[in-house]
């Protein structure tokens, strides 16, 4: 039997993997349902998907359940949205109304929009796309579609070729800076980094190909919210006999050697396993394996999830808001860590393509900001508490009121939260710092010492967020079964 330490989408995805290959499986998870961090919150009417929120790449989940012998379109519905995100900038100026315009998903709009904004911008964002799109079957095939376990494949001809041409030598806000002269661009590019964990000091090419992905191929909306992808998962898991166990987390594990030969349960003692898959996080579940060593944590999220009566403001369906001290919010979030960065602020109204998620004449702001882990530069608590007033301030300078009257429903999440709740070790959603990483990648899946654990998830390749998550589940079900093949 393989057991999986986890039914987060890297765990709902392993377990696919392995029963496709008539393996015995069963999935381990501490809380009582699946999903991991895209397990919806229900309060008070109110069904809110607290973890990502922009979805992009929608094949590798439609791909895997058609792989798996269902029809995707039983499972899951996306639509892919006209507008990417909806900008407010007020970087201009801070006394005029701030702009407003919607970021195209069609390419010629979106050249078309980049021309008005700044005429040699655009030129160099059509180059870039044209280097992404000629580099892009390359990269898929090198760093998603396979994990790369030593560092030694990144010796490879066409690698130095694609670095050259993106001058990856250089710092990546160096590069933006001599590509962008407005503070739209900038602002929309410094941002990127963080959701791998990275900053815009990073010399990694990774952060180039989340902007990619959202510019050309757009971004989408799953009907029944964002949980409706792990809840498809899950489903196909259970159609191809995979057994749950809820509310039973690991909590230790036995070996032989250098194999693990079972895992101790909270709920079911001792059970025996032939390999393991962990979706749990790596530095957490390290501590299982009595490994001492911490590793300085990478970055976290401050999120802030309000349920209103009668949401009157005319967003879309992603936001984002572009202050003009944004260069100082990213300086206090990568440089000083001390800071979360609301000076570029997202706002996700899912009312807007979801409305059964929220009670009748009511919806959801969801506001996200990257924020260091917790570390001593970074007052976590002053932050979480005065989280509120923080977005009330930021929504005036934009001219946006916040009637408090009208919350309902009020769930914060920090990187405290992520860690007791979801086992991140520092409460680090992205794993170890990038100082701790090979040209910006996260760890391989393979364990160093067990030669039967395999890890998956957001912490280890091909990298952060539910598509990486997802492909990592296969990558380390494949690496697991070619082991126990010998």
């Amino acid at each position: 039997m393989i057991g999986v330490v986890g039914a987060g989408i890297g765990g709902l995805s392993a377990a696919i993997e392995c029963a496709l290959n008539g393996l015995e499986v069963t999935v381990f998870e501490a809380r009582e349902a699946a999903g991991g961090k895209a397990c919806p919150i229900v309060h008070q009417g109110y069904t809110l998907d607290p973890g990502p929120s922009i979805v992009i790449l929608p094949e590798i989940y439609t791909d895997l359940i058609q792989r798996a012998g269902f029809k995707p379109e039983t499972y899951l519905d996306f639509i892919r949205l006209e507008t990417i995100t909806r900008i407010f900038n007020q970087s201009a100026s801070k006394e005029r109304e701030p702009e407003v315009f919607d970021l195209p998903a069609d390419h010629s709009k979106l050249l078309d929009l980049a021309r008005d904004i700044n005429p040699r911008d655009a030129t160099h964002l059509e180059e870039l796309m044209a280097k992404l799109n000629k580099w892009a079957p390359y990269i898929k095939s090198k760093f998603l579609l396979q994990p790369v376990e030593s560092p030694l494949a990144l010796l490879d001809w066409k690698l130095l070729q694609f670095g050259r041409e993106l001058q990856l030598g250089k710092e990546f806000k160096q590069i933006v800076d001599g590509m962008f002269q407005s503070d739209v661009f900038r602002a929309l590019f410094y941002g990127f980094p963080s959701y791998s964990g990275l900053s815009y000091r990073t010399k990694s090419p990774s952060p180039w190909f989340i902007p990619y992905f959202m510019l050309q191929q757009g971004v989408y909306v799953s009907q029944g919210g964002v949980a409706s992808i792990p809840n498809a998962l899950f489903q196909v898991a259970q159609e191809l006999g995979v057994r749950f166990e809820f509310q039973n987390e690991v909590v230790g594990v036995a070996s032989s050697g250098s194999n693990i030969v079972s895992l101790q349960t909270a709920q079911s003692g001792m059970v025996k396993v032939e390999g393991v898959i962990c979706n749990q996080d790596r530095g957490s579940f390290a501590k299982l394996l009595k490994r001492n060593k911490s590793s300085k944590p990478s970055m976290s999220y401050l999120t802030l999830h309000l349920g209103i009566r009668n949401p009157s403001f005319d967003f879309a369906t992603h936001n984002l808001f572009i202050s003009s001290d944004y260069k100082d919010g990213f300086r206090n979030l990568y440089e000083l860590q001390t800071e979360a960065n609301w000076a570029v602020m997202y706002l996700n109204a899912p009312h807007l393509d979801n409305p059964e998620c929220s009670p009748e004449g009511t919806g959801q702001y969801f506001f996200v900001s990257p924020c260091p882990a917790q570390m001593p530069s970074f007052d976590q608590k002053k932050a979480e508490e005065t989280l509120l007033e923080t977005v009330e301030s930021r929504l005036h300078r934009f001219h946006i009121p916040l009637d408090l009257d009208r919350i309902e429903v009020e769930i914060k999440q920090s990187p405290l939260v992520f860690a007791e709740r979801d086992g991140n070790e520092f409460g680090s959603l992205f794993g170890v710092h990038e100082s701790e990483r090979v040209m910006g990648m996260l760890p391989g899946n393979r364990d160093q010492w067990i030669k039967n654990l395999f890890y998956v998830g957001a912490s280890v390749q091909p990298g952060a967020g539910m598509p990486m998550a997802c492909l990592s589940g296969q990558h380390g079900a494949t690496g697991l079964l070619e082991q126990l093949k010998g």
